[in-house]
């Protein structure tokens, strides 16, 4: 496994201009640096496409996201819609959306409540549209 430093990365520069694609690595990135809590459990990869397959993930600052059927990844943010051309599910816990610098993303189930831990270690509660 890679260091999470190496990985984690802010999406919010990327404008519409033409920049070289990169892409989510085979390895995912080193989840000990993260700030886990008593009683988390890291989701794995069949239950993340099983949970949030297709459906809007919400969170409590009204930003969502979507892992379409497709394999494209969508992220809106004060109405605006970005899309990434395809994603990865880690059997570790981690997801990463392909845009032109690759955005990793870490989920947790803690009492039955998902978690989605973000680049800068912070905790956002997820309600996943059913």
């Amino acid at each position: 496994m890679k260091p999470i430093a190496i990985y984690m990365t802010v999406l919010f520069a990327m404008t519409g201009a033409e920049i070289a694609q990169a892409s989510c690595e085979v390895d995912s990135p080193d989840p000990g640096a993260l700030p886990l809590m008593t009683g988390d459990f890291p989701t794995t990869d069949g239950w993340r496409y099983k949970q949030f397959g297709g459906r809007k993930i919400t969170y409590e600052d009204g930003t969502w996201e979507r892992y379409n059927d497709d394999n494209t990844y969508e992220y809106s943010s004060d109405g605006t819609i970005w899309t990434a051309p395809s994603f990865r599910f880690y059997k570790n816990g981690f997801s990463c959306a392909n845009f032109p610098i690759p955005r990793f993303q870490f989920y947790v189930v803690n009492s039955n409540e998902v978690f989605m831990i973000d680049t800068f270690g912070q905790r956002h509660q997820a309600t996943i549209e059913r």
